[in-house]
């Protein structure tokens, strides 16, 4: 395993990437100690923050209300607020609140439903459902006020104008003390469409189960934010990038708290409460952009000095007052325009920094790990939250979900830095972006057509994905072959080369290997591996900078590849099953055509053998007996035959076909019948019938031959024997052959260990069966003279 890798910290040497000059050394890390400080830290703010929010949450007074308002009716943010005469405070006092100024009551009025166990369940029991919350008062003897959509909008920032901001703080103010009252009216319509007035008791303290899930996700994704943050901080705590990250994640836990608070309320929060818990999202929300902008400046490698970097947040800083102050034209001028300015320049550092790391590919990885990070996380919520604000459009998701964006962001970050390998991130990340720009198309053209054509939601939706499918699938195929495979070529593509590199010599397999991998990876560098004690693995080395392949078969040698596609890219772990597939294939060949060459020299050596044993042997006798004095010419005639027989047999093993077994035992029948008929030795021979389709290859054949010949010569010759049985048999489940000839000779007596070598007999017996894998024997046999015996595999292997 390789060392963990850390997206951001400075991962490359100043300086272009020579690919001449060797592979590319990583920069050490940012030399520091871990800092367990930071982490602690961490662990505090988000016990703080979670605590005070929690304790915010539950101070609040409860009743047991649920509101749920049709979509509709929350998407016609009144107008009536704009043309208030609300002074544009969020202080202002709740006196000079005009219900009629608001809003008329709307025409469809919101769902009510109840808590289980809360004051309002004990005062809706009798009323048949659905309920339906029309206005509440203070004083059965006042009319009602209504509600109106605005009421339950989680998120103030959806307003478009200051006053509308001002006369949804001050309504929230007069709803809120109204429901601080020991005692609250509530004018409720029935399914039955009937209006009834029910008395609602309070509850001073909210109960902890009446906190929805919502709440409690916004706090867990604060928190993650700020321990990843305080946690990669106390890794690299002199590190820039490292301290913007955990800017992030303190400015994210701010966030996070405060938006619980208040998109979870009951009904209303007072004025004061409301501004102070919106200002503190702001200013989380934009110090955020603050960090993020940091991460992009200083990673992988420092775009400016540190100054630089407090300037510019000095600058938003500024910017943050005048939007906590309404001292800017209007909210698109605050923290939608200053949000949208961070994200953009993020984004415009993200590509400079992808310019300057176009030649390091270790640092272009961690980058677009990062990039996908952040486009997955903060750039998506921005928008599905922030431009679509701007637009003057509701979210499509509720803002404390929305949040779980960051959520991937940040887990995101944590894998880069800890547990995954940036080779395997580098391709990943490619496809998930891919995926992302698809998601976001979908999403784009289907709010186009609704804004612009003002088409049904659902029409839009069908038309937006066949226009991706016609569109977008087709272009990130073209984009995924010209970007990320380059028209490299695929083990299909180099059969042609494999196979002819298992054909060459030796010495000119290693040249034909390098120019096999120089095609199939384009690396910077291509190298022998270092000689050691052990051979090197295949594998990735220095985090995908470089690959290790293992020495494949003789003339093969093991090599080192460094920066694959001359530096553009990481070697990732499909360029390493690549390699593995395409050792193997060469390996395949290279030992097929090796053991090719050895079967050829076997069969060389074979034929030699023979010729030697049994064709010069023979034809040595006929030399000497035509030089004896009376040559006898039946004599030389016989032996002629003889040497033409193992000729023949010679022919046969190269030239001939495997054989039906049935067939070998009838020629090796009538040949032994007529040489003991000819010598007056009787013939028993016992052999089976083997089975249909069993065959003998045309080796075996030669070879057993050539034994029973050399068995039935030593009868004949040497044992003076009357009679010979001859038995054939199947062995092993019809695995293995046995062939025995036995004689009713004179016993031999105990059989010398080893077996004397001189003749041509028995040694050529032990030599032939152990050229077919298997064994021999001899000794005192059936009938009280010799017997001789081979067993052999029927599927004889050569022997290496």
């Amino acid at each position: 395993m390789g060392a963990t890798v850390d997206p951001l910290g400075p991962t490359d040497p100043v300086g272009p990437l020579e690919l001449e000059s060797g592979p590319q050394a990583a920069e050490p890390p940012v030399t520091a100690r871990y800092q367990p400080g930071w982490p602690w830290l961490a662990q505090a703010l988000v016990l703080l923050v979670w605590g005070l929010s929690v304790a915010l949450a539950l101070s609040q007074p409860w009743r047991g209300l649920l509101l749920v308002w049709p979509s509709a009716e929350v998407a016609e943010v009144s107008s009536a607020a704009a043309s208030s005469s609300a002074p544009a405070s969020a202080s202002a006092a709740p006196a000079a609140f005009s219900a009629s100024a608001v809003a008329q009551p709307a025409p469809v009025w919101p769902r009510l439903l109840a808590q289980p166990d809360s004051p309002l369940a004990q005062a809706v029991a009798g009323l048949s459902g659905p309920l339906r919350l029309k206005g509440l008062q203070v004083d059965p003897e006042a009319p009602p006020l209504p509600l109106v959509p605005t009421d339950l909008i989680e998120e103030p920032d959806m307003f478009n104008t200051y006053p509308e901001w001002a006369a949804f703080y001050q309504r929230q103010d007069l709803l809120a003390g109204w429901w601080q009252q020991p005692l609250v009216w509530l004018w409720v319509q029935d399914g039955r469409g009937q209006s009834h007035t029910v008395a609602v008791h309070l509850e001073r303290h909210r109960p902890v189960a009446s906190l929805p899930p919502v709440f409690w996700f916004q706090l867990a994704v604060g928190g993650v934010g700020a321990l990843v943050g305080g946690w990669v901080l106390g890794l690299r705590p002199r590190d820039w990038a490292a301290r913007s990250l955990a800017l992030t994640g303190l400015a994210l836990l701010l966030t996070a708290g405060a938006a619980a608070v208040y998109s979870t309320r009951e009904l209303a929060l007072p004025a004061a409460w409301f501004n102070a818990l919106s200002d503190t999202n702001h200013a989380g929300t934009i110090t955020f952009g603050v960090g993020l902008v940091g991460i992009f400046l200083f990673h992988p490698r420092p775009l400016v000095r540190p100054w630089v970097f407090g300037a510019w947040a000095l600058l938003v800083a500024v910017w943050l007052w005048a939007d906590l102050t309404w001292a800017l034209p209007s909210p698109d001028w605050a923290v939608r325009l200053i949000v949208m300015t961070e994200m953009l320049l993020a984004l415009a550092l993200g590509a400079w920094q992808w310019r300057r790391s176009r030649h390091q590919p270790l640092a272009r990885a961690a980058l677009r790990w990062v990039l996908l990070s952040f486009l997955v996380g903060a750039a998506a919520f921005v928008v599905l939250i922030v431009l679509t604000a701007m637009l003057g459009m509701l979210p499509p998701v509720s803002q404390g979900y929305a949040l779980g964006l960051f959520l991937t962001m940040y887990l995101g970050l944590a894998l880069g830095v800890h547990r995954y390998r940036l080779f395997d991130l580098d391709a990943w990340s490619l496809r998930v972006l891919m995926w992302l720009f698809g998601l976001v198309g979908i999403v784009t053209v289907d709010a186009l057509l609704i804004a612009l054509l003002h088409w049904d939601s659902d029409l839009s939706l069908a038309a937006s994905m066949l226009v991706c499918a016609a569109v977008y699938f087709p272009l990130r195929q073209w984009a995924w072959q010209r970007w990320v495979r380059r028209g490299e070529p695929g083990l299909r593509d180099l059969m042609g080369d494999i196979l002819a590199l298992g054909l060459l010599p030796l010495a000119q397999r290693e040249a034909a290997w390098q120019r096999l991998l120089a095609r199939l990876f384009a690396p910077g560098q291509l190298e022998p591996a270092a000689l050691g004690l052990a051979p090197p693995p295949t594998g990735l080395l220095a985090d995908g900078l470089g690959l290790s392949l293992a020495a494949v078969a003789p003339g093969v040698p093991a090599l080192r590849l460094w920066h694959r596609s001359g530096g553009r890219r990481l070697f990732s772990s499909q360029d390493l099953r690549l390699a593995r597939q395409l050792s193997e294939l060469v390996q395949q060949v290279c030992n097929t055509r090796d053991a090719y060459g050895r079967g050829v020299a076997e069969e060389r050596q074979r034929i030699a053998g023979d010729l030697h044993d049994d064709l010069g042997a023979k034809l040595l006798t006929i030399a000497q007996t035509a030089q004896s004095a009376q040559p006898a010419p039946e004599r030389l005639a016989h032996l002629a035959r003889q040497a033409l027989d193992d000729m023949r047999l010679s022919i046969h093993g190269l030239t001939a076909d495997a054989a039906p077994m049935a067939d070998v035992l009838a020629d090796w029948r009538a040949e032994t019948a007529q040489r003991l008929a000819d010598a007056g030795v009787a013939m028993d021979w016992q052999a089976s019938d083997p089975p249909e389709g069993l065959v003998l290859s045309a080796r075996l054949q030669v070879q057993l031959t050539r034994v029973l010949r050399e068995a039935i010569s030593n009868v004949i010759r040497h044992s003076g024997a009357h009679r010979c049985r001859v038995d054939v048999s199947l062995q092993a489940g019809g695995t293995r052959l046995r062939l025995a000839v036995a004689d009713d000779g004179a016993s031999p007596g105990p059989v010398p260990s080893p077996v004397p070598s001189a003749g041509h007999g028995l040694p050529s017996i032990e030599r032939r069966a152990r050229q077919l894998g298997g064994g021999h024997g001899m000794g005192t046999g059936p009938l009280g003279g010799w017997v001789v015996w081979v067993e052999v595999p029927l599927a004889a292997p050569r022997p290496g």
